[in-house]
């Protein structure tokens, strides 16, 4: 199972996960849960979709290591560039 995705976690391009959606509050192993919308460090590149459909973070779906697919960011990077390289090891969230 898919770990979940949060802040200043790494994107398949090199950047990591600015949070700015969702819950503020809703952290995972003391960092804020990234949910759908969230850009990356780069400029945009902001989930567009996810594979976690049950779980919600300020009533956004949250972002898991699948990876889940995110939009092309303003260096360039393709949307096949700019998913998500990691997630945690110990906080799961399943797809179903």
């Amino acid at each position: 199972m898919p770990g979940i995705h949060t802040k200043d976690m790494a994107r398949a391009c090199g950047a990591v996960t600015v949070t700015i959606y969702g819950s503020q509050k809703a952290k995972a192993n003391g960092k804020i849960i990234a949910v759908v919308g969230d850009p990356n460090s780069h400029g945009a590149g902001n989930f567009a979709t996810n594979n976690s459909k049950r779980v919600y973070s300020g009533g956004i779906l949250v972002i898991n290591h699948t990876p889940d697919t995110a939009a092309i960011d303003l260096a360039g990077h393709p949307s096949s560039a700019t998913i998500t390289a990691e997630g945690s090891s110990n906080v799961i969230v399943g797809d179903a």
